[in-house]
C-alpha cells in the first residue's frame, strides 16, 4: 500500500455513529485527534467506549469538538469516584459503569457519583474510602447505594449522632 504525504492539518469531520456493537473506541478517536493539528468534529457519535483515562482525555481535547451527549461505556474495572464524576459532568448522555468492579475515592466523590442519575449499573462494586475522618450519616448513606464491601479502612475519626454511630457499626 502506498503512503500519503502532507497530511496533518486538516479538519476532520467524523462519519460514525457508534449504534452498533459497543459504540466508537475512544482510543481510536485519540489516536485520529494526534495525527491531525486540525479540529475533529465528532457531533454524528452517539455512542463511545474505552477506558476512563482515554475517555477523559477525549472530552478534555481542544481539538475534539461536538462531543457531550453520547452514551458512554466505562471499560476499566478500577475507577476513582473523582475521575467518574468529571467524566459524568461532559456529558448528557448516560455513562454505563457495568465494567467496574472497584471505586476509590472520598465519601463527598463517592455520594456525588453514587447519587448522579446519568452513571448506570453501579451497585454491587467494592468500595475503598480514602478519608480519614467522615460522618457516620455519609458512611450510612454509602452503604445504602451498594451490596459490595465498603473498605472503610483509613477512617480514623468517625463522627456523629449514636443512632448513626450504630447503624454503622452494625
Amino acid at each position: 500500500s502506498g503512503r500519503f504525504t502532507g497530511l496533518g492539518s486538516e479538519n476532520v469531520t467524523l462519519t460514525d455513529t457508534g449504534n452498533s456493537g459497543s459504540g466508537v473506541s475512544i482510543a481510536n478517536l485519540n489516536t485520529l485527534y494526534y495525527y491531525t493539528t486540525g479540529y475533529i468534529n465528532a457531533e454524528s457519535i452517539t455512542a463511545v467506549s474505552g477506558s476512563l483515562a482515554n475517555l477523559l482525555t477525549a472530552y478534555n481535547s481542544n481539538g475534539i469538538t461536538g462531543l457531550g451527549n453520547e452514551a458512554i461505556a466505562v471499560t476499566d474495572n478500577t475507577v476513582t469516584s473523582s475521575s467518574m464524576n468529571t467524566l459524568d459532568t461532559n456529558t448528557s448522555g448516560n455513562v454505563s459503569a457495568s465494567a467496574v468492579t472497584r471505586i476509590y475515592g472520598s465519601i463527598a466523590e463517592l455520594l456525588t457519583l453514587y447519587g448522579s442519575f446519568s452513571v448506570g449499573y453501579l451497585g454491587n462494586e467494592s468500595i475503598t474510602i480514602t478519608d480519614t475522618t467522615i460522618n457516620a450519616r455519609e458512611l450510612n448513606r454509602l452503604n445504602n447505594y451498594t451490596s459490595g464491601v465498603i473498605n472503610a479502612g483509613s477512617i480514623t475519626t468517625l463522627i456523629g449522632s449514636i443512632v448513626d454511630l450504630n447503624v454503622a457499626f452494625a
